[in-house]
């Protein structure tokens, strides 16, 4: 992925949320607009395919989110920051310190 893709795909995401919100256990996604309005849920993480492509997820989710295109990946986004880091950060601070997204959250 490059800066430039990875950069505009931030823009999006911080502009107007990311492509698709999961919104279930079963992984079902929709726009981040129906997934707040209808269901309530707003992204506590966004994962970042290499061509721009964007998945949120709320913590209890967020699992689910990373296994659907899990070899895609090249960024993540840790709300409430506005900087990514890379997807390979991601997992190392996964396997040293456990899951940031979902340690001391619901």
């Amino acid at each position: 992925m490059s800066a430039i893709v990875l950069t505009n795909a931030v823009s999006r995401i911080l502009a107007n949320g990311p492509t698709r919100v999961v919104i279930s256990e079963d992984g079902s996604a929709v726009s981040p607009k129906r997934a707040k309005e209808a269901y309530r849920i707003t992204p506590d993480v966004v994962f970042i395919r290499d061509d721009g492509w964007s998945l949120g997820a709320p913590k209890r989710f967020a699992d689910i989110a990373e296994a659907i295109w899990e070899n895609k990946w090249r960024g993540v986004l840790l709300r409430p920051l506005s900087v990514p880091i890379t997807y390979g950060e991601y997992l190392r601070v996964k396997s040293v310190m456990g899951d940031p997204v979902t340690s001391g959250g619901n």
